[in-house]
């Protein structure tokens, strides 16, 4: 029998975790970005950057496991050498136990396997980091658990990770009738005002204009398509998921739902987000989970936030998830 020649992409724990499942016999070669790094022997293959593999094999004829935890900027470049995803190059953690994962990734003990399983599927579509994933998971548990009535709303998809989370805990869980609004430009960011600018002190407005092309912004841009094949794969019915394109500003009002059990904010900057809570927070139900994925990191975001409910009286616990992500019920 002949067997395929692989690739994988890193030189750390990850990667010899990935190295148990293949099968030392069966590398071809290990890539690194690290140039000091060319040359070496790890477990007795020679490391390659990628740019000095492909001077003397093609990429293409080797399968690549990305054994690495930056899986998404690994994948752009293989990507920008004409490498296709799910064709040429795939995600070694995929290959992986939950309990090989907690080792590489660092995944707290107390996590269950069931998330594990489904962080695996959604992390390469999400920028949120696992903590945050995993309250968003609890929540939907939550909410299902103690009967709260509404649809789930997210503002600000990208790619759709955190929505697949919502779906596929829901078809864990056996429900399949609760409805997922999400909201997104599916152009990438809109523009930001003057007061979106980071704790570090960077305006927004900085990156915005080095990402925008004639038709999109690539900062953070997923298409429409995109977002639906991935929320698709989960298996959760595509009728009950409704994608409202264009900025939440325009859209909204014209397709909300009308009672709401969990809202998810993430569209980053002020003015969307204080848009988002006046017309969308006075739908949530009571009991019902409020989560703002970027209050420690937009100071934009944080200021609507704190605005809205000083003027709306509101009486909240945010309770830190991370150093960015806040969640809270409404009482």
């Amino acid at each position: 029998m002949v067997v395929i020649k692989k690739v994988i992409f890193g030189t750390g724990r990850f990667a010899e975790a990935v190295l148990q499942q293949i099968g030392s016999s069966a590398i071809y070669a290990f890539l690194d970005n690290d140039e000091q790094k060319h040359g070496e022997l790890f477990h007795n293959v020679k490391v390659y950057t990628p740019q000095q593999f492909t001077d003397q094999s093609d990429l293409e004829k080797y399968p690549i496991f990305i054994a690495s935890s930056y899986y998404e900027d690994i994948s752009k470049q293989l990507v920008s050498m004409g490498l296709i995803e799910g064709v040429h190059f795939f995600d070694g953690a995929a290959l992986l136990s939950s309990e090989q994962l907690r080792g590489v990734l660092g995944i707290s003990p107390d996590i269950e396997d069931e998330f594990i399983e489904l962080y695996v599927k959604v992390k390469n579509y999400s920028m949120t980091s696992i903590e945050r994933l995993y309250s968003l998971y609890q929540a939907v548990k939550y909410v299902v658990a103690n009967d709260i009535r509404g649809d789930f709303v997210e503002c600000g998809v990208w790619r759709g990770g955190s929505a697949m989370i919502i779906a596929e805990t829901l078809r864990v869980l056996g429900v399949q009738d609760r409805h997922i609004y999400l909201y997104d430009t599916f152009e990438g960011m809109s523009q930001p005002s003057d007061i979106d600018i980071d704790f570090s002190g960077k305006t927004a407005e900085e990156e915005w204009s080095q990402s925008q092309t004639d038709s999109v912004n690539l900062w953070c841009y997923a298409s429409l398509e995109d977002v639906q094949q991935n929320l698709q794969s989960t298996g959760y019915p595509i009728g009950n998921i409704h994608f409202v394109k264009g900025k939440v500003e325009e859209t909204l009002l014209r397709t909300m739902p009308e009672q709401i059990s969990l809202l998810r904010l993430d569209t980053d900057w002020y003015e969307s987000t204080y848009h988002e809570l006046e017309n969308l927070y006075p739908l949530l139900s009571v009991n019902g989970v409020l989560i703002i994925d970027d209050y420690g990191f937009w100071q934009g975001a944080r200021k609507a936030v704190n605005d809205y409910f000083l003027q709306h009286q509101v009486k909240i616990l945010l309770n830190k998830i991370d150093f960015s992500g806040r969640l809270g019920i409404k009482n």
